[in-house]
């Protein structure tokens, strides 16, 4: 595990970390890092997001803290690349973007792309299968049942989100893992 949190780490900073060291053959061995509470802008999103995929050992990541803001578009494709991988590749199993001041419609996003729900609003309570109809016929989302197993964990805690559903799901899929 490779601590630097709180290092005043900028976009500059991540864009050597990440080429230089968690993209080698060499740091293969890596399985978390923690680059919560530095400054890495949207810029630092951006890089950290492009190169996140190719960080081969890699399968816990801590963004908490980083004013992630309106800057998680990157992050909403790279969640999408790993789950894309195959199980020989390197499996991203948890990423936590707490403290980000995040939106509903980034949490939304982000849950989609990780794999914890379909497209829409969550649905975790038990249903039957004319309800599940009925409301598969509106187009809402829904929890991904099909299993966690190609699901990222996230951890979405401490960020201004309304939806009481986006919260729940965030919380169980950070449990999961």
């Amino acid at each position: 595990r490779l601590e630097l949190r709180q290092n005043l780490l900028g976009a500059m900073a991540a864009e050597r970390l990440m080429r230089r060291v968690l993209c080698t053959r060499a740091c293969a061995a890596l399985k978390e890092l923690d680059l919560s509470d530095n400054p890495l802008s949207a810029a630092g999103i951006e890089i950290i997001a492009e190169l996140l995929p190719q960080a081969r050992g890699l399968t816990k990541i801590w963004l908490d803290g980083c004013s992630i803001g309106e800057a998680f578009r990157p992050l909403v494709d790279s969640l999408a690349a790993f789950r894309m991988m195959s199980s020989s590749a390197s499996r991203l199993e948890f990423m936590s973007l707490a403290g980000n001041n995040l939106s509903d419609a980034a949490a939304l996003e982000l849950l989609i792309a990780s794999g914890a729900m379909d497209d829409g609003a969550p649905d975790m309570g038990d249903e039957s299968s004319s309800q599940r109809s009925s409301r598969s016929s509106r187009s809402s989302g829904r929890l991904n049942r099909r299993g966690v197993g190609n699901t990222i964990a996230l951890s979405l805690k401490d960020n201004p989100l309304v939806s009481a559903q986006h919260v729940a799901l965030a919380e169980w899929t950070a449990m999961v893992v």
